[in-house]
């Protein structure tokens, strides 16, 4: 049987690490200010592709069928794992969007408007 040169084992041994180190874990938090209520939506594998360069659509106020409060996504140790090891073509992570808590207090768009809310005008100068 032959031996591996110790060159050959560090190099897999640092491929291996830097592996397993791209697999970092992300998290972020999106408040619009207004009072949480339930969570509306919790999913731990919402698919986004190439890296996350093309993510996951999710519809906050569709969910919650008016204004939501919070949208928190985030990838997980095995999240980051399955992305790696799909060499980032499946890049999976979690999104959990939580509705406000009293839809009336919040300005909602006019249902007419399919685009949704017009641009704010422009300032007097």
């Amino acid at each position: 049987m032959r031996r591996q040169s110790p060159r050959w084992i560090l190099t897999s041994l640092a491929l291996a690490s830097a592996l397993t180190l791209s697999t970092a874990c992300y998290h972020s938090i999106i408040e619009t200010g207004l009072e949480p209520g339930q969570t509306g939506y919790h999913e731990k594998w919402e698919t986004a592709w190439l890296v996350g360069l093309v993510p996951a659509e999710v519809d906050a106020r569709g969910i919650c069928g008016g204004p939501w409060a919070r949208v928190e996504t985030q990838q997980s140790f095995l999240n980051g794992l399955v992305t790696a090891l799909t060499l980032g073509i499946y890049a999976p992570h979690e999104v959990e969007v939580v509705c406000a808590a009293n839809p009336s207090d919040a300005r909602q768009p006019p249902d007419d408007d399919p685009n949704g809310p017009s641009p704010l005008p422009e300032p007097d100068r």
